[in-house]
């Protein structure tokens, strides 16, 4: 645990939005999976009064409208894995400047002058890599439950 403290504040302020994407990220898998649990209520209790009256255009219309909600949200989980991976890679580009422009001031080469600014890159780097991998694999179990849920909506 005092690892992860360490981490963040090696971050700095870069671990802020870091954090807030995790939260995002979360928050709108949450979101789809209590969504997809009630259209699945919804499809079985309709099963129990299914008519053959839709037509096929119809289905198409009213799974449109109930999975528009599910597929944006699951792309901003992709966006979020996307951006953290990015403000990960600004984080490391600011350590690394930092690092050089230490040595610069100091007038000295030395690693103690050098590792704070690469304490700083390789903590932001992992801090957005550590939100990144986790919500592209949120994003690909969104898809399936999506791509499942659009199956059974169709067969019913």
């Amino acid at each position: 645990m005092k690892e992860i403290q360490l981490l963040f504040l090696q971050a700095g302020w870069v671990a802020i939005p870091l954090i807030l994407f995790s939260i995002f990220s979360l928050g709108l898998f949450i979101y789809i999976n209590f969504k997809c649990s009630v259209i699945l209520k919804s499809l079985k209790s309709k099963e129990t009064s299914k008519s053959k009256e839709a037509s096929v255009s119809q289905s198409e219309e009213e799974w449109d409208e109930l999975s528009h909600s599910l597929i944006v949200s699951a792309s901003w989980i992709a966006s979020i894995a996307g951006l953290s991976t990015l403000v990960g890679l600004f984080g490391t580009v600011l350590g690394i400047q930092a690092a050089f422009r230490n040595m610069q001031e100091s007038g000295q080469v030395g690693l103690d002058i050098f590792a704070g600014g690469v304490s700083l890159a390789l903590s932001t780097t992992i801090l957005g890599l550590g939100v990144a991998i986790p919500s592209y694999i949120l994003y690909q179990i969104a898809r399936t439950k999506i791509a499942g849920l659009e199956k059974k909506f169709f067969s019913r």
